[in-house]
């Protein structure tokens, strides 16, 4: 299935998880950042059961501190 990550088409496999992907992304060792899916924050607590969908799209992002 196709899924847009971070502005660019990637292919997955069926039953992929948001978990899946953030791994697969050396993003797991990162803290401070944050996924959405079609524009929506998914709580961490959500990944390894939120499972993507053709034509999701995926954001994962860096928090900024700011003030």
């Amino acid at each position: 299935m196709k899924v847009l990550i971070n502005n660019k088409i990637t292919d997955l496999k069926p039953n992929t998880t948001l978990n899946d992907v953030v791994k697969s992304l050396m993003f797991q060792q990162e803290k401070g950042f944050a996924v959405a899916v079609n524009e929506e924050v998914i709580a961490k607590t959500e990944w390894e059961t939120r499972l993507l969908k053709e034509n999701d799209q995926v954001l994962l992002f860096g928090a900024i501190q700011g003030g």
